[in-house]
């Protein structure tokens, strides 16, 4: 017989037996979820402990790697080599000669390098001769060798060197983890390298050389997985996802740019880890890797505290198949248990459920004569509990069926009108959306464009076939910076409300901006969330102020800035050099024989020498950090930002007064003026914009009376 056909007691009771089946099946699940978990926070502890012990001893001796290149650039026979060398080979100090001080530091460089095994090599490289060695001692086979002078190499072609050459007095510099060369080739047998490298200065400030460690990066990086509960393939890769550790050797160190072996591209799944904006730990979770599903935990560590950027991965990769071999005997003795448990519990609720169900028997005849349309039917008199309830149920529902029926019938009429009103409304809103004047766009909780007016179409070139099921972001023009979305999200989101000057991006590329409300419209009643944009064009308005403030901040004649706009310029740079400790320098330039050439030619050609000369001023400058002005007349200003030698000033004002001096054709007259400029420099000639400039005038006019065609710094002695 069909089960649907079969009776009520029969189905509840092979219903409660499913459930139970399913409450026990569920049971095992939670049990084994359990165990699993369990087992995996334990190895990821495990796992995690083993890592940050590896990490802190890998940073413990890379601070011991920097520390020692600075201790050792401090020792007497590092600034006695210098010395000698500057005075002809004698140290004038202690009258020592270059060799002796050679010897000495030999002799300190093996014994350091005798209590350090992990340092090859510990080098003295002089700045003159190509950058070549001075003293290095290597470490072959435990022994530690002095290197002959007739081996010494020039190393000033590494980038090392180089990185290291710029550094301050006191800063450290750390290679990359690379692969150490020898004479222009790596180095055979490879030794995975690791350097630290301090400059060295004379006692007048001048660079001389560098004291450089090299470390072996294989020893140092070597990780001890034979102490870990369950083993695990051990990875450590640099920040950009080459390997330094791998169980395949020669997978390491091979930077071939994209072709080279990296972590990144044989576990994509682990890229989050070189995220520097993710934790520096991520706990053990499964992966899919080409070897099948693996259990991954990785660590950043970033071990130079000068370059923050640069940092190591270590991941952990265990196999699916070793947790699931853990696993097996607990899973075993839970599904044995849950099949004893689900046999006994089927057989009492069966046996339960089938005397529970008895009088149900007879109320189940009284409910179908009630479906057949009967309203004369006999229920069980004198029942308890829930069968009791159910036969006052099917006495209630007689007398209400009758009442909601005539209930139905008045809310149907009633629905009906509001039906008819709520049409003549959305008809005028509708009217109004498609006719106004305003572009308008309706889009869902996502950002997808649901609806456009003609007005958007008009504005932006899309149709709606075109707009409609896009993203809000078709309009985008990438003129603002993510921020201001972000600010703008904010308040849609916590007021419902934005408005304000946006630009965005026409179909035909062009951008132009926009006056933009947006309305978010929560959800209710079922309906979801929406959001309406309503905007209008204001580019034309734009453009009319914006060529207004140029006409206000720049000089009709040359387009350069004006007086106004310099000043505002100049108060600017000054707060940043005060805030930042630098230097900048106001130049005033004034054409020597302008007059002439004006009262000769005509002021159109004036006007045209003016121009000539604003442009040859304009070329020796740098564009995103000096202002070049037109103050008026023939005269000129300019501001120099970031100043770290004073020969940067020297060599431009050179240039300019050759530049200006240059012969020009005019109106087929060739004609020649000079430049006179005047220098001042903050802080040292002034504390505030105004007395700036009017000392590099008073420079200039220096400059003038030393005959024309000059510059002059300004000088206390001129006031």
């Amino acid at each position: 017989m069909p089960l649907t056909d079969t009776r009520l007691s029969i189905r509840i009771q092979l219903s409660v037996l499913t459930l139970v089946s399913a409450a026990v099946l569920a049971l095992v699940l939670v049990l084994d979820s359990h165990q699993r978990k369990s087992m995996l926070a334990e190895l990821d502890d495990e796992m995690d402990m083993n890592v940050r012990l590896n990490n802190a001893h890998l940073q413990l001796t890379i601070d011991t790697l920097r520390q020692d290149a600075l201790f050792l650039s401090r020792t007497p026979p590092i600034s006695g080599i210098a010395r000698a060398t500057l005075n002809g080979g004698i140290d004038p100090r202690d009258n020592n000669p270059y060799a002796i001080w050679v010897m000495r530091l030999q002799e300190i460089f093996t014994a350091f390098a005798q209590t350090r095994p992990g340092y090859f090599q510990i080098r003295y490289i002089g700045v003159a001769d190509g950058g070549r060695e001075l003293v290095r001692i290597e470490q072959q086979a435990g022994q530690v060798l002095t290197v002959p002078a007739e081996s010494l190499q020039a190393k000033d072609d590494l980038d090392y060197v180089r990185e290291a050459l710029r550094l301050l007095p006191g800063e450290i510099y750390l290679s990359e983890f690379d692969l150490n060369q020898e004479n222009g080739k790596e180095q055979v047998p490879q030794i995975a390298t690791l350097r630290a490298a301090t400059p060295v200065f004379t006692p007048e400030g001048k660079l001389f050389g560098l004291v450089v460690i090299n470390m072996d990066a294989d020893a140092l990086l070597k990780i001890d997985s034979t102490k870990m509960l369950f083993p695990a393939s051990i990875y450590v890769a640099n920040q950009d996802g080459y390997y330094l550790v791998h169980p395949d050797a020669t997978r390491t160190y091979r930077f071939e740019g994209d072709s080279g072996a990296r972590l990144t591209r044989d576990f994509p799944t682990l890229t989050e880890a070189f995220n520097p904006s993710q934790p520096l730990r991520q706990p053990l979770h499964p992966v899919n890797t080409p070897m099948g599903v693996q259990y991954a935990m990785t660590h950043r560590l970033h071990f130079d505290p000068r370059r923050p950027e640069r940092f190591l991965v270590t991941a952990n990769l265990l196999p699916e198949s070793v947790v699931a071999g853990e696993l097996a005997p607990h899973r075993q003795a839970v599904l044995i248990s849950g099949l004893m448990a689900t046999l006994l519990l089927g057989t009492f609720a069966m046996l339960f459920i089938k005397r529970l169900l008895t009088p149900l028997r007879r109320i189940s005849t009284a409910a179908l004569a009630i479906a057949g349309g009967e309203r004369q039917v006999v229920l069980p008199e004198g029942a308890y509990g829930e069968v009791g309830a159910l036969s006052d149920a099917f006495r209630a529902m007689l007398a209400q069926i009758t009442e909601r029926e005539a209930d139905w019938q008045r809310l149907n009429a009633e629905l009906e009108d509001q039906v008819i009103t709520r049409t003549g409304e959305l008809r005028v809103a509708a009217s109004v959306y498609e006719n106004t004047s305003e572009g308008a766009m309706i889009a869902n909780e996502r950002g997808g464009i649901i609806s456009v007016n003609p007005a958007f179409t008009r504005i932006t070139g899309y149709t709606s076939e075109e707009a409609v099921g896009r993203s809000c972001n078709l309009l985008k023009s990438y003129r603002h910076e993510p921020a201001f979305y972000v600010e703008m999200w904010q308040k849609i989101l916590g007021e419902n409300h934005w408005e304000g000057e946006i630009w965005n991006r026409r179909k035909n590329g062009e951008a132009y901006l926009e006056r933009l409300t947006i309305n978010r419209i929560p959800a209710i009643n079922g309906f979801p969330v929406t959001y309406v944009g309503v905007f209008h064009d204001i580019t034309e308005q734009y453009l009319v102020g914006e060529q207004i403030r140029h006409q206000a901040f720049h000089d009709a004649l040359t387009g350069l800035p004006n007086r106004a706009l310099f000043q505002e310029r100049l108060s600017h740079a000054m707060a940043r050099a005060k805030r930042d400790g630098s230097r900048l320098s106001v130049t005033f330039i004034d054409l020597d024989g302008f007059k002439a050439v004006n009262d000769d030619l005509g002021h159109d050609a004036g006007d045209l020498l003016l121009q000539e000369v604003a442009e040859r001023i304009n070329a020796r400058l740098r564009r995103s950090m000096d202002t070049v002005a037109r103050l008026g007349g023939d005269e000129f200003v300019v501001l120099r930002e970031d100043l770290r030698e004073l020969t940067y000033c020297t060599g431009l004002a050179e240039e300019m007064v050759a530049a200006i001096s240059q012969p020009m054709i005019l109106q087929g007259r060739t004609v020649q003026v000079g430049a006179s400029l005047g220098i001042a420099f903050f802080p040292e000639d002034g504390g505030d914009a105004l007395e700036l400039m009017k000392r590099a005038d008073i420079a200039m006019y220096a400059a003038k009376a030393a005959g024309k065609g000059t510059f002059r710094f300004f000088q206390t002695g001129m006031l």
